[in-house]
């Protein structure tokens, strides 16, 4: 991979300055998301989500970056970014699980959410959009990019172990072995949920032989995981 100075997490990157932040506080009030409905369209499942929102708003509104990352390229900003994120993780103080729900799921994927955001806010070019597009990006790319992060760091972690034992990192200190992992989905499917599970064990095989298997063998360090998630962000974002 190329000297990480040199390189760009977005095509043409202008420059490695940090422009200073554009603040404007938006509050936003009352969002909800609809998951599920009944046989009628009428929703039973609904999901409040303003609070992330706001979250979210209020850090793309007003962040500012660390002096000590100031000086460096825009990759090793985003590296530095990454490396924060994945302090969530304690290798040495794992739990292993069989099961899980879709809210405590749903839940982390919040405060991901908001980390993805930090991270991005470490690119110039993507500080240099509009609020707008800003909120339109993350919302395009946050699911992908949690997925290889998580597959990325299980395979930092576990090694071999990740594919020769099935190993994933669900949430921060929690991982499972995915051919034994029974995912709670009663509060999100109407109907009885063998389909979603049939789906779920049928893509998690694929996740691990296509992504998981691949990432153990390359052995990449944080910047290369780093170039890699920013590629992903603006390759998914420009579709």
């Amino acid at each position: 991979m190329p000297d990480s100075d040199v390189l760009s997490p977005y095509p043409n990157s202008p420059c490695d300055t940090i422009p200073d932040p554009i603040i404007s506080p938006r509050p936003i009030k009352d969002v909800t998301y609809e998951v599920q409905t009944d046989e009628k369209g009428e929703p039973i499942v609904m999901l409040d989500i303003t609070g992330l929102l706001n979250n979210i708003t209020s850090m793309l509104d007003d962040f500012t970056p660390a002096e000590n990352v100031a000086g460096m390229s825009t990759l090793k900003r985003m590296e530095h970014a990454l490396d924060e994120y994945r302090q969530i993780h304690h290798s040495n103080d794992i739990k292993f699980v069989q099961s899980i729900s879709m809210q405590e799921i749903i839940r982390t994927g919040n405060d991901q959410i908001k980390s993805i955001t930090k991270f991005l806010m470490h690119s110039d070019p993507f500080r240099s959009l509009k609020n707008e597009d800003q909120m339109q990006m993350l919302k395009s790319i946050w699911v992908q990019w949690k997925r290889l992060e998580r597959y990325a760091s299980t395979a930092k972690i576990f090694g071999r172990r990740m594919v020769d034992d099935q190993i994933i990192t669900l949430t921060p200190g929690v991982a499972a072995n995915v051919n034994k992992l029974k995912v709670d989905y009663a509060d999100f499917v109407y109907k009885k949920a063998e389909g979603m599970k049939c789906f779920m064990g049928n893509f998690n095989t694929r996740m691990m032989d296509e992504v998981g298997r691949p990432l153990v063998e390359l052995e990449l360090s944080s910047v290369e995981t780093a170039f890699m998630l920013a590629q992903l962000s603006w390759h998914v974002a420009g579709k």
